[in-house]
């Protein structure tokens, strides 16, 4: 649409209005250091290790670029990840339509559980999802998880007060 790269579109709209300084795209899974280290068994299946077999593996490293457009992973601090909070749960960068369309509440009641299908479930006003954020109760968050980690991010309007959080899964997750 913009005629740009990702990863240029993203610095220049989204990662510079908001002054996230330490957050890049660092093309590799080659993240700066310090870095907090993941661990994870999804892989179990695939590598044919039973359940119950202890196993977990370190993730850190696993370069999550698959997973969408080349430029769209970055990684980050925890300072950054709390401005991102902040900039993306006041709308700071839209419109009032858009930011209305983003925390809207439309599908409680419209949603139901799937078979197989762990994040389909009924949305309610403990938890609903909008367009692209999570509203829970009267917190705007995202909470990603990918290979043994998530960067959980939330900004509660009413007390302009942002909170971020990074955590790997203990060895008992696994």
């Amino acid at each position: 649409i913009t005629g740009q790269p990702v990863s240029t579109s993203l610095r220049d709209k989204v990662l510079g209005p908001l002054g996230l300084t330490q957050t890049t795209d660092p093309g590799t899974p080659a993240i700066p250091e310090p870095v907090l280290h993941a661990y994870t068994s999804e892989r179990r299946p695939f590598l044919g290790i039973p359940p119950g077999t202890p196993f977990y593996e370190d993730s850190t490293y696993w370069n999550p670029s698959w997973t969408i457009t080349r430029g769209a992973i970055q990684s980050t601090t925890i300072q950054d990840l709390n401005a991102t909070a902040v900039g993306i749960g006041s709308g700071r960068l839209l419109s009032p339509e858009s930011y209305q369309a983003m925390i809207s509440k439309d599908l409680i009641g419209r949603t139901t559980a799937l078979p197989g299908c762990a994040t389909c479930f009924p949305q309610a006003a403990h938890y609903t999802y909008g367009l692209g954020i999570v509203s829970t109760g009267n917190w705007v968050m995202q909470n990603p998880k990918f290979a043994g980690q998530t960067g959980a991010f939330a900004y509660l309007p009413s007390r302009k007060v942002g909170v971020a959080v990074e955590v790997t899964f203990e060895e008992a997750v696994f």
